[in-house]
């Protein structure tokens, strides 16, 4: 992931590379994926919008709103777990972002806690809604992230928002 600025747009943003193993045609199917993300991705505050996609000769890559915070993750390594009411008002703000973008038939589907972004005011984004989808459409495997993958994520299975419950629940 890099930090970029957006000179049209006037701000920072991050763009992920998808620095895998792909033929110039997965990597270029793989961006259509991503830049059909980019163009319907619904917007709310809980989740980090996804701006743009391409390919720079065989990695895709997606920019998304640049989010100054750090991971859930490293949050909880550096400072322990927060307080109960806290912690049900990140879920709330995660779970809240999941609902809006399953609404349009987005998922997250490896949600784990380095794709929550806690920003200093403790408002948290959730990263890379949709980019699971996009690589079983390009027809790649989803990496596992245990504890928090999904039965049917692990197992290469059809899944969907469940699976977002389930890596919620794993985080919570």
């Amino acid at each position: 992931v890099f930090r970029a600025h957006d000179p049209v747009g006037g701000r920072l943003v991050a763009i992920k590379a998808f620095r895998l193993d792909l033929t110039p045609e997965q990597a270029a199917e793989l961006a259509v994926e991503l830049e059909d993300l980019a163009a319907n991705q619904p917007q709310h505050p809980g989740m980090a919008a996804a701006l743009a996609a391409g390919v720079e000769g065989v990695t895709p890559y997606l920019a998304q709103e640049y989010v100054a915070g750090e991971a859930l993750d490293a949050v909880l390594r550096q400072f322990g777990p927060p307080p109960p009411a806290e912690a049900l008002t990140t879920l709330r703000r995660v779970a809240d972002a999941l609902d809006r973008a399953a609404g349009e038939a987005i998922h997250h589907g490896m949600l784990h806690p380095r794709d929550i972004l806690v920003a200093a005011g403790g408002e948290a984004r959730v990263i890379d809604l949709g980019v699971a989808q996009a690589l079983v459409r390009s027809g790649l495997r989803l990496p596992v992230r245990r504890p928090y993958s999904a039965p049917e994520c692990v197992d290469d299975r059809s899944w969907g928002g469940a699976a977002d419950i389930f890596s919620l629940g794993a985080i919570a």
